[in-house]
C-alpha cells in the first residue's frame, strides 16, 4: 500500500496544472456572483450530486454549504466537520502558486517530512497523505471550473469531471482502499480532455 500512495500522488502532479482560484462547485465556499436579475434556484434542493454541482457552475451559490466530499462523513478520524474545517483552512493555499503551494498543502495535512514517500511512513502518515490528497484533488477542480468559465468546455462536461473528482475525494476521505482510490482516479484520468494537461 505504501507504494501506490506515491503512484497516485504522480498521476494527480500528471493532471494538475497551477492556477489560483477559488470555486465551489462541490460546495463550501464560494465567490461567484450571480446577476440580481438571474432568478437563482437554491443548489442544496437538488437529489443528485452531479445536479448541484452543475446548478453552482451555472448559477453560484446563495449561502456556504458543506462540501460534498464531507457529507455523510462519520469517523472519529474523518467527520463532516473536520472535513469542511480543511476545506476552510485550505482557501490560503490557492492563492499561492507552485513549490509555496505545494508546501502550503503539506503543511495544511500535517506533514513532518518533506516528501510523500517520507512522510507515509510517520505515524498517522496515511492519513496526512489522505488530505494531501483531497488538497490536490480541489485543486484539479479549480482548472476545471477555470475552463468552464472561460468557456473551453461545457456545463456538462465540466459537472461529470467535477462529479469524478468529487467521487475520489469521497474514497479518499472514506478511508477506501488505495485500489478503490485508484480506480476512480483511473476513471478521471479517462474522462480528463487533453487540452487541460
Amino acid at each position: 500500500m505504501k507504494k501506490i500512495i506515491p503512484i497516485l500522488i504522480v498521476i494527480l502532479f500528471s493532471l494538475s496544472i497551477l492556477v489560483i482560484a477559488k470555486g465551489g462547485s462541490s460546495g463550501g465556499y464560494v465567490k461567484k456572483e450571480t446577476p440580481v436579475e438571474v432568478a437563482r434556484p437554491d443548489c442544496e434542493s437538488f437529489s443528485l450530486i452531479i445536479e448541484r454541482i452543475k446548478c453552482r457552475l451555472e448559477f453560484g451559490q446563495k449561502y456556504e454549504t458543506t462540501p460534498e466530499p464531507c457529507r455523510n462523513l462519520n469517523s472519529p478520524v474523518n467527520n463532516e466537520q473536520g472535513c469542511t474545517k480543511l476545506y476552510k483552512d485550505s482557501l490560503p493555499c490557492y492563492e499561492l502558486s507552485g513549490k509555496n503551494k505545494d508546501q502550503c498543502f503539506k503543511n495544511l495535512a500535517g506533514f513532518s517530512k518533506t516528501t510523500v514517500r517520507e512522510e507515509i511512513s510517520t505515524p498517522d502518515g496515511n492519513k496526512k497523505v489522505r488530505l494531501y490528497l483531497v488538497a490536490l484533488l480541489y485543486d484539479l477542480e479549480e482548472i476545471v471550473e477555470d475552463a468552464q468559465r472561460e468557456e473551453k468546455m461545457d456545463l456538462d462536461l465540466a459537472a461529470e469531471l467535477i462529479d469524478s473528482i468529487v467521487v475520489v475525494k469521497s474514497k479518499v476521505l472514506q478511508n477506501k482502499p488505495v485500489s478503490e482510490v485508484r480506480a476512480s482516479l483511473k476513471n478521471l484520468k479517462d474522462k480528463w480532455p487533453k487540452e487541460l494537461k
